[in-house]
């Protein structure tokens, strides 16, 4: 509010008092009166003046700049922005009223700097352990500097905060995990900063190879089942491949080499496979792995046939193309005999490995053997060959030893003996021969009647398989018997022993009554009375009957013991015993004891086991049947 003031005007000899009030105009204050802002950020011009209740108008003019514009109020507060990378400027003109006077106008100039924006090459980056980051930045505003701050993972080490315009810091990691360090970039210039920017370095651990082989020595043929793995998970490798006389190695990529290698040659080969690991484009040191390649034998074979006859020999021979291969076969059989498993090696090459066993037919029907043959040198096995040898039984021949009956006197047969193979003639073919004449053949056919003792040999073909047997018989000669005759002796059981002989020494049958035919001349057991005795041969050369009469024996008191016998056997009667004769069961005289007494005692122990008859003589002969055991 302005002063009072009274004036007096004296006029003309009037005199005029007036009073009133003197204006005071506003002075408008402006805080800040100047101030420099980065691009974005809103003002805050503080008004005031030195006459109450004063308010205040603005006008704004802009250069390089948006957001200012004219208002009134005691607080400026606008945001501004740069209208490019230049710093701009706002002049705000701020006149104030107050007390119905304007005051004199006021200027408040704002400058405006432009907020960097920072540029990476990336900010996504992957470098191997041990590798520079090599992080470059740059700005749309010039004289922009930078600054960082950054945190590691996983073991990551060497990255540290700074300033600057690239970052060339060398990244190691301890671990087998791929880590990571985060930059946090933020851009300044003429003190206001931009908006910070992350770059994210993935730093990828060393990879190494890790090479399981199941077998570093492999035979021609097989595969290498080569498994690859690394400390640092997601690796995949690349291998380059060096062979030396061995087909199948080829470079390639992977986790696994499974190749098929094979020698060129009977020598051995080597296969040199060089790998190298690579993780996120981190290549790791290369590792060898060598693999050694047998070649493997291969087996030839002559002979063995596919047929044989029952008694030859399976006749293989063995060979290879490496000196040193052990040759094994095993062997099924099937109605055959003589073939058995085995092996052997074959020193010098080309001398071959012989298979000869002598292979036997079991019955009538043809039977098989199969040789499976395996060469194996170094380990490895070769190509396996099967061989099947069928073998075929010989001609079964049932020819026996016979007897012709001649005439004692007129030297004339009187029965030829029929030697009979019992094979067909439709299916064999038969040669006969006589004793060592081996040049004649006597006889063609399936039988031969032999008239003449001697040896026949019979040769018999067969006609399906070719297959030879031969047999040899012996045919003697046989004069009938002219006559018989018996003898008999007491048992100490009432009852006789009797002996038949001829005068003729022969194949002989004897029958007492009718009974069956034995080859034994002794009956045992034959109780007193008339007997009738028939005496012929096994070719019935002789017929002869004749008629014994046993007396009734009168009983003595007589014991031995024991019966069966092993050694010693004792003889007891009541009567003085004088002679004591062992025979055998073909009425040989054996042991012949005087004696003088009732007690005897025999030693049989020097007698083979068997049936003897002990003929005692006393007031009687008498005959007992023991065993001797």
């Amino acid at each position: 509010m302005g002063k009072i003031y009274s004036l007096l005007l004296v006029f003309l000899g009037c005199t005029l008092w007036a009073s009133g009030s003197k204006l005071t105009c506003p002075t408008a204050i402006a805080s800040p009166t100047s101030e420099t802002l980065c691009s974005g950020q809103t003002t805050n011009i503080q008004l005031s003046s030195n006459v109450a209740n004063t308010t205040f108008t603005w006008t704004a003019v802009q250069t390089g700049v948006t957001g200012a514009s004219n208002g009134s109020g005691n607080v400026i507060s606008q945001a501004l922005s740069t209208t490019s990378v230049n710093a701009g400027q706002v002049v705000y003109t701020i006149t104030p009223f107050g007390d119905s006077c304007s005051g004199n106008p006021i200027t408040v100039t704002i400058f405006v700097n432009p907020v960097p924006v920072v540029n990476v090459n990336s900010t996504q980056y992957s470098i191997c352990n041990g590798s520079s980051t090599n992080i470059t930045m740059s700005s749309n505003v010039s004289n922009t500097t930078f600054s960082w701050n950054v945190a590691q993972t996983a073991g990551v080490t060497g990255a540290t905060s700074g300033t600057g315009t690239s970052i060339n810091q060398v990244l190691t990691t301890s671990g087998t995990i791929i880590g990571q360090a985060v930059y946090t970039i933020t851009p300044v210039v003429n003190g206001c900063p931009g908006t910070p920017k992350t770059v994210t370095v993935t730093v990828t651990p060393k990879p190494i190879v890790r090479a399981s082989v199941s077998s570093s020595t492999l035979c021609s043929g097989e595969t290498t089942n080569i498994v690859l793995t690394s400390n640092v998970p997601g690796t995949f490798f690349n291998w380059t491949v060096i062979p030396t006389g061995v087909l199948g190695a080829m470079s390639g990529t992977g986790n696994q080499i499974n190749q098929t290698l094979a020698t060129i040659s009977m020598s051995q080969g080597v296969v040199t496979y060089i790998i190298t690991p690579i993780v996120n484009g981190c290549t790791g040191d290369p590792f060898t792995v060598t693999v050694t390649v047998n070649p493997a034998p291969e087996l030839f074979f002559s002979g063995g046939w596919q047929s044989i006859c029952s008694g030859e020999s399976s006749g293989i021979s063995l060979y290879t193309n490496t000196p040193g291969t052990t040759i094994t076969w095993t062997v099924v059989q099937n109605g055959v005999t003589g073939a058995f498993d085995g092996n052997g090696t074959e020193i010098t090459p080309g001398a071959g490995i012989p298979i000869n066993q002598v292979l036997t037919a079991t019955g009538n029907a043809p039977g098989t053997v199969t040789y499976t043959i395996i060469p194996l040198n170094n380990g490895c096995s070769g190509n396996t060959i099967t061989i099947p040898i069928t073998v075929y039984p010989l001609p079964r021949l049932n020819i026996q030893d016979g007897i012709i009956c001649v005439d004692e006197i007129t030297n004339n047969v009187l029965t030829p003996y029929v030697l009979e193979t019992g094979l067909s003639p439709n299916d064999y073919l038969f040669e006969w021969r006589l004793d060592n004449d081996m040049n004649t053949v006597i006889g063609e056919s399936s039988s031969f009647t032999a008239s003449e003792a001697g040896i026949y040999t019979v040769t018999v073909s067969s006609m399906a398989t070719a297959c030879v047997a031969t047999a040899s018989v012996n045919v003697v000669e046989s004069s009938p018997a002219q006559s018989a005759s018996a003898t008999h002796h007491e048992q100490f059981d009432g009852n006789y022993t009797v002996v038949v002989t001829t005068n003729e020494i022969g194949n002989y049958l004897y029958q007492i009554d009718g009974g069956e035919l034995q080859t034994s001349n002794t009956f045992s057991d034959i109780t007193f009375g008339q007997h009738e005795i028939h005496v012929t041969d096994a070719n019935g050369c002789s017929d002869i009957t004749i008629t014994i009469d046993l007396p009734e024996i009168i009983q003595h008191d007589l014991t031995i013991s024991p019966n069966p016998v092993t050694d010693i056997l004792s003889l007891q009667n009541d009567q003085i015993i004088s002679k004591v004769n062992v025979l055998n069961h073909l009425g040989q005289l054996i042991i012949e004891k005087e004696s003088n007494s009732k007690n005897v005692q025999i030693d049989l122990s020097v007698l083979n086991t068997g049936i003897y008859f002990i003929i005692i003589d006393s007031d009687k002969t008498k005959n007992i049947k023991i065993v001797k055991s």
